[in-house]
């Protein structure tokens, strides 16, 4: 739902933007800020009650065709409801079967208060996730403090600098086709011979391991830009 609708929402309005939101819909007469003489679909008989209450709902994906929608109020069609028209620009193309298969739909769950009632605004949505993360994420001390055991026997965990055979998993485990350093050796060098690779950089690494220090030229990296036509 957009944020220029008109009137005042009921139950059944309330029904519809839920299922709108829970099927990708897009409300088109709530997208266009037009005057409110060309929003409102239904007038009273006596002229003085007026809401907007005739849609148009499209897929979300097709949302970049829908160009305007807009009431009409000069055509007669003989009710107390107003014509309403859609302008869509429309780009058909062969599409394979195969590929359409694997289109992904993105499904907007609607969005209630802690009253459980709809929000449709942007503004109040924003504000209740705001409220929800705080909530969530900004949660009190415990009253108490945990008691926590100390355990019976320390884990088995080795402290010692890494070996040359864990040297080699791990380049062996380098992915191709990755952007290099700033020392432009790629993953394709190290793997073309793992065990020299390895001997190689066995007392560099046993060097960092001892100092706890990671050489600062290790924290850099270089971000490949490839033009896609």
């Amino acid at each position: 739902m957009g944020k220029f609708g008109c009137g005042s929402i009921n139950n059944n309005g309330e029904r519809l933007v839920e299922f709108c939101a829970s099927n990708d819909l897009v409300i088109g007469g709530t997208l266009f800020n037009h005057p409110a003489i060309h929003r409102l679909t239904w007038y009273s008989p006596n002229g003085w009650d007026k809401n907007q209450i005739d849609h148009i709902a499209i897929n979300g994906i097709w949302r970049g065709s829908l160009l305007d929608v807009r009431v009409k109020r000069g055509a007669d069609v003989g009710s107390d409801h107003l014509l309403v028209i859609v302008n869509i620009r429309l780009k058909l193309r062969r599409t394979d079967q195969r590929h359409a298969d694997h289109r992904r739909s993105i499904t907007t769950a609607p969005i209630k208060n802690k009253e459980g009632q709809l929000l449709t605004s942007e503004t109040a949505q924003e504000a209740r996730w705001t409220e929800h993360f705080n909530e969530v994420l900004n949660r009190p001390a415990p009253e108490t403090e945990p008691d926590i055991q100390e355990a019976e026997e320390d884990l088995d965990v080795a402290t010692t600098p890494p070996t040359k055979e864990e040297i080699i998993r791990a380049i062996k485990s380098l992915k191709n086709n990755k952007a290099p350093g700033p020392d432009f050796l790629n993953a394709e060098l190290f793997k073309s011979d793992p065990p020299l690779a390895a001997e190689i950089l066995l007392p560099l690494l046993t060097t960092a391991w001892n100092k706890k220090e990671i050489p600062e030229d290790w924290k850099e990296g270089v971000i490949s830009l490839r033009k896609v036509h």
